[in-house]
């Protein structure tokens, strides 16, 4: 079914049932600006709507196709001509649909993927607290490359380990983690914490020479032994500056949101 063709047949029929685009469109259950579409020739009905718009224009579903009423019963032939162009228009409308939606979701994969690697709502995110400098928060434009992210990764595990401990004196958890012993809870200042419960969440790394950075949120919580929550903090950006130490890379400095 040729729109062209299919176009001026439609318009002249309406007229001639004494219908407007709106009234055949609420009969059809669609827009009349979708109507209007078919009638300037630049789409066709769905192939579901062509039951309800041959009856609406008292025509067959048969004349509907080939653009033409039809005063005898159709020849064998125009009939397997028409049992062919329906099959066709059926399946181009359905190519098609399966193409719109496949561009949907592509689009949907690309802006996803955009964003965790140029993750730009994490600086609306730090910028709303007016804790870290412009050069910091340069550094979550990007979330950083494959080794960087690798590097990233497993300095959070240890910072993990380290917030996973209890029982540690202030002097111990320093001699064990350095300055990420800043995550333990120590029997010093937090004597009633028996148990941890912590999430230290990637944000970007970038690591070059014997310098590098990362991005990180943290929330922990330190339970008691009945397991209530004495002490805590959540959803925590911080900014840590590491350097090569003893041949690995080690957390030297954090900057935290208050």
């Amino acid at each position: 079914m040729d729109p062209k063709v299919f176009a001026p047949f439609l318009k002249e029929r309406r007229t001639q049932q004494g219908l407007t685009q709106s009234a055949l469109a609420e009969q059809l259950g669609v827009s009349t600006a979708a109507v209007s579409k078919w009638e300037r020739g630049q789409c066709l009905p769905d192939i579901a709507k062509l039951e309800d718009l041959a009856a609406a224009l008292d025509l067959s579903v048969l004349e509907l196709f080939n653009c033409e009423v039809w005063q005898d019963e159709l020849p064998r032939e125009a009939l397997t001509a028409v049992y062919q162009q329906t099959l066709e228009t059926t399946q181009s409308q359905q190519k098609r649909r399966f193409l719109r939606i496949l561009v949907l979701l592509l689009a949907l994969l690309l802006v996803l993927s955009l964003f965790r690697i140029f993750p730009f709502h994490r600086v609306a995110q730090v910028w709303g607290t007016k804790t870290f400098r412009t050069n910091e928060i340069s550094d979550l434009f990007y979330r950083g490359d494959f080794t960087d992210v690798l590097e990233g990764k497993k300095i959070l595990l240890r910072a993990q380990n380290a917030a996973a401990q209890t029982g540690l004196t202030k002097e111990e958890a320093q001699r064990q983690f350095g300055v990420l012993s800043r995550y333990v809870y120590t029997a010093d200042h937090y004597p009633d914490v028996v148990s941890v419960e912590s999430e230290f969440t990637f944000w970007s790394a970038h690591f070059s020479g014997t310098r590098g950075t990362m991005w990180v949120c943290i929330t922990q919580e330190g339970k008691n032994a009945e397991g209530e929550t004495v002490t805590g903090h959540w959803n925590i950006p911080a900014y840590w500056v590491l350097e090569i130490q003893n041949g690995r890379w080690q957390v030297t400095g954090i900057h935290e949101a208050p």
